[in-house]
């Protein structure tokens, strides 16, 4: 599993947990398919490679999300992924 179910902990809240587990699992079935089809820019010396990297996770929630994730929470997506690393 690539993302976690607290990813989504801040924006889908109450009921909606089930439907943030399957947006989730959806990424994770979307994330490796889109990663796969990616331009090899060079590995981590390479910023645009971090940056192409962050673009397939906020399409890969985008799709899962049937086009409702909005730009602000693939940020803070993105940022809870970076404090990760």
């Amino acid at each position: 599993m690539i993302f976690s179910t607290d990813i989504c902990e801040y924006w889908i809240v109450g009921d909606e947990s089930d439907e943030a587990d399957e947006i989730i699992r959806k990424a994770n079935e979307l994330f490796p398919v889109l990663y796969a089809k990616a331009p090899d820019l060079g590995g981590s010396e390479n910023m645009m490679a971090y940056n192409l990297n962050m673009f397939i996770i906020a399409i890969s929630f985008y799709e899962a999300s049937n086009h409702r994730i909005d730009g602000e929470a693939i940020g803070e997506i993105g940022d809870h992924l970076a404090d990760q690393s």
